[in-house]
């Protein structure tokens, strides 16, 4: 049904000659509002993504089963030291994955990346983020700039259209206070750090201010840090300069928005961050043993058989439906290797599709050079077989003049998926012109909008 409804949208804009006028309303409002990294504002596609209510259905079903997966490989990595050797990790990421911060909930928030084919209902998971899982600032504030439009209104009368869930930031939030209610270590009125490394292009800024509100909203003050300003005085974790929100205050609980790759990078300079979470001094969401799922290895891992024997038949049957063939560089056969366009080449372990190669764009010359390359980093490369993109028509919006009467184009299309405490909670769509879609390539975001039935 979605593909007709995207059809009907596209068919809207196109009796509109396009729509000028609501192309221009939706980038000035994207300008005024809080989607922003250094790059400027965030780029958007002016043609939603729309999912009807099987859909909503099938995501639901889809994210308790892999939650469950995810989980079980947690407990393992927690609980087994054999299970743990199965690993290539740095010792220090090691360390860091076994402190107890408190938390409950395993796996708080993550988003997975995923190719959807609306006609089959495939999915094909890419990677897994459960820490910096970015992205919600475009998701909110595409769909306000496109509802300013004549086209969304004239598709709005034709159907009942919402977002979901409501408003992805507040539903974090009170996930949030509801693990740290459970944490055992709670304060009235405690004080939240959204701990970030400001220099990482990573850390999302403009995007995390938008929590402070909805965090004070559900009684807890919240401030932005970067980590190397979070370290014990007298026996207490303060947060010193504030990037955002108030310094030198006491800090109750942490909201981990820095990822783990990043904080090896700056290791001496977060040691009092680390030291005070080893020495139990807050309460902290999102601990690092999420690390165990949110490196990319776990898609080669999962085709091992002490890994394979965590499941159930069901998510057995799951991982060899959606989870798209991985192995470690050095475990592939060279011969298969030789199928250069049938492979993705990524490293274990970094973000925004940075050091991401697909074979498809490279010469047979330059693909054996990045090969021979990368097989001097044993164990922290991964060729994944690749999935075809789906592709979608869509009408870029970047603030060039020439956007705003210009043509559909065709785009491909990458699926996130947000999951709070193994809840399916919205999605972030993400598209691009080249084979492989992310933050380096000039991916722009699309709308989402749910239709009901009724």
């Amino acid at each position: 049904m979605s593909l007709e409804l995207e059809r009907e949208y596209l068919d809207i804009v196109s009796s509109l000659n396009g729509d000028e006028i609501g192309r221009r309303k939706a980038w000035k409002r994207m300008e005024a509002g809080f989607a922003k990294t250094r790059r400027g504002t965030d780029p958007i596609s002016y043609i939603p993504t729309i999912f009807d209510e099987s859909e909503l259905n099938f995501f639901l079903e889809c994210s308790s089963t892999i939650y469950s997966i995810m989980k079980k490989v947690l407990i393992a990595y927690r609980d087994d030291e054999k299970f743990r050797k199965l690993y290539h990790l740095d010792p220090r990421i090691e360390e860091l994955l076994l402190i107890d911060t408190f938390s409950s909930e395993l796996l708080p928030v993550c988003r997975l990346d995923a190719i959807y084919d609306e006609r089959r209902k495939a999915l094909n998971f890419l990677e897994f983020n459960t820490d910096a899982s970015g992205g919600m600032a475009e998701s909110v504030e595409s769909y306000s700039a496109i509802s300013l439009s004549d086209s969304f209104k004239e598709f709005s009368k034709r159907h009942k259209v919402r977002q979901y869930p409501d408003n992805l930031y507040l539903s974090l939030v009170r996930n949030f206070g509801k693990i740290y209610q459970k944490s055992g270590k709670t304060v009235e009125n405690p004080h939240v750090a959204i701990a970030v490394l400001f220099d990482s292009p990573n850390a999302i800024v403009s995007e995390l201010e938008e929590y402070i509100k909805y965090f004070e909203a559900e009684n807890m003050e919240a401030s932005i840090f970067d980590v190397r300003e979070l370290w014990c005085e007298d026996g207490v974790l303060v947060g010193h300069k504030a990037i955002k929100g108030k310094s030198n205050v006491k800090v109750d609980a942490i909201w981990r928005f820095c990822i783990v790759v990043d904080l090896i990078e700056h290791w001496d300079e977060v040691k009092g961050f680390i030291n005070a979470l080893k020495d139990r001094k807050a309460v902290m969401i999102g601990s690092f043993l999420t690390q165990a799922v949110h490196d990319k290895q776990l898609f080669a891992l999962l085709r091992k058989k002490e890994v394979i024997e965590l499941f159930d038949e069901k998510e057995k049957t799951f991982i060899s439906s959606h989870i798209p063939f991985t192995a470690f560089l050095d475990e592939m056969d060279t011969a298969l290797l030789q199928e250069k366009d049938r492979w993705i080449l990524k490293p274990t372990d970094w973000y925004g599709s940075q050091k991401v190669y697909a074979g498809s764009e490279l010469s047979e010359v330059e693909w054996e050079e990045r090969l021979e390359e990368c097989r001097k980093e044993s164990g922290h490369w991964l060729c994944q077989e690749k999935v075809s993109a789906c592709n979608s028509l869509a009408l870029p919006l970047h603030g060039d003049e020439k956007e705003y009467t210009s043509d559909f184009i065709s785009v491909g299309n990458i699926l996130g998926m947000y999951i709070y405490s193994g809840v399916f909670s919205g999605i972030y769509m993400r598209q691009g012109t080249s084979a492989i879609i992310g933050t380096a390539r000039g991916e722009m975001a699309s709308p989402v909008i749910w239709v009901s039935n009724d």
